[in-house]
């Protein structure tokens, strides 16, 4: 649910069917006129809430079945509109020519596909565009300067290990006693000491290890319903 931040190349004056590189050439078409100005206007045009059409060639279902297997199987279903934000469009870097590239800073809200948002700027300027390139930098609070490569991690585990708390420290606490945490670790519902905020909850102990990962629900007084339960020690 939290927002997300990418480095994006969008490549003007090509399509594809799945609005990035790795899909079938649908168009080519000139970009030489398209000026750095012209583009930073779509981009700021671009920024804030928009309606976004999600990819053919994505997992969302549609009818109970996803809309790649379906493009895949030749049939033609257009994703629903969805409202999405874009908190930020920055260009980093822009080449002009038949074919341009233009780099950029994206900052979104969950369910934006970059990739969609490439194709609006290349209908926007009137030559077409897709994604070429997509890095993700940043997940909620959690940042590409803190990612680890896979061989770092097996030289030394423990030392990348996020405790359970800093994983998710957007996520309201609630913290109760030993004898309600022992009984939601056994997947029973129990009170909700005070008035917690309905919605998703980090359920803590005494010692501030995580319980569980709680839905707060408030039917006469709030209640914790467990969703993701912790063992006892494992909660770190």
């Amino acid at each position: 649910a939290a927002d997300k931040a990418y480095r994006a190349e969008i490549t003007l004056g090509v399509t594809t069917d799945t609005l990035d590189a790795e899909g079938r050439v649908a168009s080519r078409r000139s970009a030489a006129a398209v000026s750095e100005a012209d583009l930073r206007e779509v981009l700021a045009g671009l920024t804030g809430t928009i309606e976004m059409r999600p990819p053919a060639h994505s997992a969302i279902s549609v009818g109970g079945r996803r809309l790649y297997e379906l493009a895949r199987a030749g049939e033609t279903v257009e994703a629903p509109l969805r409202q999405v934000t874009i908190h930020a469009l920055r260009l980093l870097e822009f080449a002009p020519g038949e074919t341009a590239t233009a780099l950029v800073d994206v900052v979104c809200s969950k369910g934006t596909y970059v990739r969609s948002l490439a194709a609006m700027v290349g209908e926007r300027l009137g030559c077409g565009a897709c994604l070429t390139m997509l890095l993700r930098t940043r997940v909620g609070s959690h940042t590409l300067e803190r990612a680890v490569t896979f061989e770092e991690l097996a030289e030394d585990p423990a030392r990348h290990v996020i405790p359970m708390a800093e994983a998710l420290p957007d996520v309201p606490r609630v913290q109760v006693d030993e004898a309600t945490a022992q009984a939601l670790r056994q997947g029973r519902t129990m009170p909700g000491a005070g008035e917690p905020p309905a919605g998703r909850a980090l359920v803590v102990d005494e010692a501030g290890e995580v319980v569980c990962l709680a839905e707060v629900v408030h039917e006469r007084g709030a209640s914790l319903q467990p969703r993701k339960v912790f063992p006892a020690g494992r909660g770190r």
